[in-house]
């Protein structure tokens, strides 16, 4: 599931699918020994549609958004959706590989 919202003529796709709540809980606790396959930067597809996915963990950030030459270096394009209240941040850009 990924809720779709146009941003300055962009499409930005916002998933909900990483991480699991198990995957959280076993972080917290610092028992995930794993996390690099959840958190970071993730090559995926999803819907059909092949692209990167960010996920982070910034408990005390207000927003956090992804920034780089594929944007013109502009942040607002790619608003980070947090999709928990322990700070976990996320975002699916479509057709951004390396």
């Amino acid at each position: 599931m990924f809720s779709i919202e146009i941003i300055r003529e962009r499409v930005t796709y916002v998933t909900l699918m990483c991480p699991t709540d198990y995957d959280i809980h076993l972080f917290h606790e610092g028992q995930s020994f794993e996390s690099y396959g959840f958190l970071g930067a993730h090559i995926q597809e999803q819907d059909g549609l092949i692209g990167t996915n960010f996920c982070v963990w910034a408990p005390k950030a207000k927003g956090v958004n992804v920034v780089g030459d594929f944007n013109g270096w502009f942040g607002q394009n790619h608003q980070m959706a947090k999709i928990n209240e322990e700070g976990i941040w996320s975002i699916f850009i479509p057709h951004l590989v390396a």
